[in-house]
């Protein structure tokens, strides 16, 4: 469970929260038009730059910021040879028993393929096939959090223009100005909080995501060709391990 985005978003805005009560009190700023200006209209405007699939998806995959990952790029090392070694024994039928068990949609279809006999082409077209499917899965996600953090600013903006508008239109009328002067200023203020400290955050977090995500397929579909050209378990171990090796962020080194 990675709990880091919560941290950062929560302690931010506990901060922008901590500098309004010193300030005051809270309640000056809270606005409910601003608020409607703000959070509505980027909410429909992300609705209608995107599909409606793409639109639930995104807001369900706020779980996944905050859920254990069920994926363990780590243990595709011993796992796949485990299965190459099964299939080396017992011939690849004895993998159909375990199909159920296996979390991984790539690996499961990837060794349905296998005992079904499918040779290392039509393999390696069929995993790439799923590969690019997840691949623009999660980039329409991202970019629907993307759009978040864009449309956001741009209805601040225009709430601003709206309560500037209704401050000079009700200038004869003094007790008019302080509400649409607030009007004015916090739809700005709500759209810089929700791009920068809620969508921007967001969006990259789901954006390393999937580049674990893709990393875990591409060494499960590196072993699972090997599987399929019946390569020895341990020279499967080796090739996986050598390419998350190649993946792996590199240490930064001490200058003399």
């Amino acid at each position: 469970m990675d709990i880091a985005i919560l941290i950062g978003i929560l302690g931010a805005l506990g901060l922008v929260i901590g500098a309004m009560i010193s300030a005051g009190t809270v309640a000056a700023f809270l606005d409910w038009p601003s608020a409607l200006i703000v959070i509505g209209g980027t909410f429909f405007v992300v609705m209608a730059r995107h599909s409606l699939e793409t639109f639930v998806a995104h807001l369900a995959a706020l779980s996944r910021l905050i859920a254990k990952p069920q994926l363990d790029v780590g243990q595709l090392s011993q796992t796949l040879p485990e299965y190459a070694t099964l299939i080396r024994r017992d011939g690849p039928l004895a993998l159909e028993p375990q199909l159920q068990g296996i979390e991984s949609p790539l690996i499961r279809m990837g060794l349905t393929l296998i005992i079904d006999g499918a040779d290392e082409p039509r393999l390696t077209q069929r995993l790439q096939f799923e590969m690019d499917s997840v691949s623009r899965r999660n980039e329409s996600i991202i970019a629907a959090w993307q759009t978040w953090a864009d449309v956001a600013p741009a209805m601040g903006m225009i709430g601003t223009l709206v309560g500037l508008v209704q401050m000079l239109g009700g200038m004869s009328d003094p007790g008019s100005i302080g509400p649409a002067m607030a009007v004015a200023l916090l739809t700005t203020l709500y759209g810089a909080l929700i791009a920068n400290v809620i969508a921007t955050p967001i969006a990259e977090k789901l954006r390393a995501l999937h580049r674990d995500e893709m990393i875990y397929c591409e060494a499960a579909a590196l072993g699972l060709r090997a599987i399929a050209r019946g390569e020895s378990p341990l020279l499967i171990g080796d090739t996986i391990n050598a390419f998350l090796r190649r993946d792996a962020p590199v240490p930064p080194t001490l200058s003399a």
